[in-house]
């Protein structure tokens, strides 16, 4: 037999049929592995994920009517989405989850926060998303007003279990319903991804899926259009920001996508791994020369000014000027030594000018208007009357070294409150200031940032206060060119700031 002739299609069908053995074995494994995790929850009682969902979706198809019910503020949560109205003097608000050192709650709730009337609506309708967390939305005035929602997560009670969505819902604000969205081409299931609007396009970066066995981050971008329902996913002609969730994304004036930020974790052997925060920033735009039309080029941004450093869960919202974006809080880990790594959550706030990538950090002036304090003593008294009425109903519990309070109501637990006080290297008012946390939401109306939600590490307590606090004198913040007027306030689940 001539043996000097080699079909040079075999070696390929011999490495595709090694590539599909692969791919069995390891579909085999996680198999293997997802029904000893399933049995493991049987045995303690704890119903598989999706059999959890499945049950929400039945009990949900129950309900028969759209109710509007007056209600109070909505419960603590992180991980919830937070619009301003375009057109109306409305705040809405979607989901999230809330953990209280032992059992997790995911909610699929939908209120309006009405800014005039300075309360809250909860709009029960048929048919809504499932519970979840981690979802990206966005709101446009078309069609009467849409909110437009993709993925997110859901978390069982103990955390054990975690449930990726690829949904694609739209919230019609005057028909008062949700719709599922059935659009081919869309991205994977995932949580922790961006999105934005331009125009009638809907954009959407990165995030994760974590599965029993590893975590999967993306840096895929997708275009969805709201007149034609598609996806398209844009493939940049260059390398661009490596794969990550949690980044913040802006649109600015110019038809340019900015990213910044980010996190992922990386493996460092079998039963390790690292997480990595990243700082970077990055621009992408579509070629506006002809032939270029349609490709799409990632940029990296040289940025100045006072930076953030190193954190994630960062809250961001941009506007209300153009090509302004404001950032709060956070969370970063500090080495203490050796073997010890602390996370602590943030406080500050910054603005960045997006299409300079241009940082300031606002800071407090020395001048304090007349009057100032006077408004603040009032509302800390009331703060700490409630604080201490909530307090008599708290649970406490000690075991020696660590007393831990469990707050029964709305109101955050004394640990994790007020820092009414300043720092001793500031100056000595009584201001307020919004506690540190992370994964809060921003949203800016009429020129007034609002700030609510988000968690405080510390024994996982989030961050959802009973106080309200209004500073009617503005206090000074100078970014170097600018000069801002911030009033800070706190109601009833959410503090905000205006922005002048």
């Amino acid at each position: 037999m001539d043996l000097s002739f080699t079909d040079p299609t075999m070696g390929k069908k011999e490495k595709s049929k090694k590539g599909k053995g692969a791919e069995k074995t390891a579909a085999k494994t996680a198999k293997k592995a997802e029904m000893k995790h399933k049995k493991e929850l049987s045995e303690k009682g704890e119903e598989d994920v999706e059999k959890l969902i499945e049950n929400f979706l039945l009990m949900d198809r129950q309900k028969e009517r759209v109710a509007e019910d007056l209600v109070g503020p909505p419960s603590q949560r992180s991980g919830c989405s937070f619009l301003a109205s375009p057109d109306k003097d409305l705040l809405y608000l979607f989901g999230g989850s809330y953990f209280n050192g032992h059992k997790t709650t995911m909610y699929n709730e939908l209120y309006t926060y009405n800014i005039k009337k300075n309360n809250w609506l909860r709009l029960t309708t048929p048919y809504a998303p499932p519970p979840r967390c981690s979802q990206q939305s966005v709101i446009v005035a078309q069609g009467g007003g849409q909110i437009w929602m993709f993925g997110g997560e859901f978390a069982s009670p103990t955390q054990s279990q975690f449930y990726h969505y690829k949904d694609l819902w739209c919230y019609h604000i005057k028909e008062t319903r949700w719709e599922k969205v059935d659009a081919k081409g869309g991205p994977s299931a995932r949580s922790g991804h961006r999105m934005v609007t331009n125009g009638k396009d809907i954009f959407l970066f990165g995030g994760f899926h974590e599965s029993l066995r590893n975590a999967m981050y993306y840096n895929d971008v997708y275009r969805f259009s709201i007149g034609d329902r598609q996806w398209t996913k844009i493939e940049p002609a260059n390398q661009g920001p490596s794969p990550r969730s949690g980044v913040q994304m802006v649109m600015l004036e110019s038809n340019k996508l900015m990213v910044y930020g980010g996190y992922s974790r990386e493996k460092l052997g079998k039963d390790a791994e690292k997480g990595i925060t990243y700082m970077d920033m990055w621009f992408l735009q579509e070629g506006s020369k002809t032939g270029n039309i349609g490709k799409w080029k990632w940029s990296l941004v040289k940025q100045g000014g006072c930076q953030p450093g190193p954190r994630s869960g960062m809250a961001a919202v941009s506007g209300p000027q153009p090509n302004r974006a404001y950032f709060f809080g956070g969370v970063c880990d500090r080495e203490e030594d050796e073997e010890t790594i602390t996370s602590v959550c943030l406080a500050d706030l910054y603005m960045l000018e997006t299409d300079r990538g241009l940082w300031r950090e606002m800071n407090l002036k020395k001048e304090i208007p007349k009057n100032t304090g006077q408004s603040i003593k009032s509302a800390t008294e009331s703060f700490q009357t409630e604080l201490e009425e909530q307090q008599q109903h708290d649970e406490v519990k000690t075991d020696g070294i660590f007393t831990v309070r469990i707050s029964s109501g709305a109101a955050v637990g004394a640990a994790s409150c007020g820092d009414l006080k300043p720092d001793k290297d500031e100056i000595q008012d009584d201001r307020f200031w919004p506690q540190p946390r992370m994964s809060s939401c921003l949203a800016i109306k009429h020129g007034v940032l609002y700030l609510y939600g988000g968690i405080f590490e510390t024994a996982g307590s989030c961050l959802s206060t009973s106080c309200l606090i209004y500073l009617e004198d503005a206090k000074q913040y100078r970014t170097g060119e600018r000069r801002f007027s911030v009033n800070f306030f706190y109601s009833r689940g959410h503090a905000g700031a205006s922005l002048v």
